[in-house]
């Protein structure tokens, strides 16, 4: 799912604007991305669940943490060998109607992932509000 997920993002960014950045650099940044959204939701729901309010000092490795072992997943399954062109080309030979619900799977993922994160916010906002 992890590839596909790349696969869908790059043809999506090399489809839109191919010369602007590459299209590879950008599908991981989006992975990332989600997978932040996911840490940073899970972080607010066992706000939520065990009524801990960190408020302004909140510990910077809680965040960098996460981001840095994406990271490093990201490098080894993209980048490290340049797996990222044999997963595309196998995934080329899908035929259409199983690419197709795989486009559907992949939005549906995003969105989905996306509603989290508002949602786990709208339980837990910030300590002192939206406004600074």
């Amino acid at each position: 799912m992890y590839y596909y997920l790349f696969y869908k993002l790059y043809k999506f960014f090399n489809f839109f604007n191919p010369k602007l950045r590459p299209a590879e650099i950008s599908a991981v940044c989006v992975i990332l991305l989600l997978e932040v959204w996911v840490v940073f939701s899970c972080y607010n729901y066992y706000d939520v669940l065990f009524h801990h309010k960190e408020g302004q000092d909140t510990s910077l490795l809680k965040f960098f943490v996460p981001i840095i072992i994406f990271s490093l997943v990201a490098w080894l399954a993209f980048w490290r060998n340049d797996t990222w062109r044999v997963q595309l080309e196998e995934f080329d030979k899908w035929s259409a109607d199983k690419n197709k619900k795989g486009t559907w799977i992949v939005f549906f993922l995003i969105i989905i992932i996306s509603a989290n994160l508002a949602f786990s916010f709208y339980l837990n906002p910030p300590v002192n509000g939206w406004k600074q």
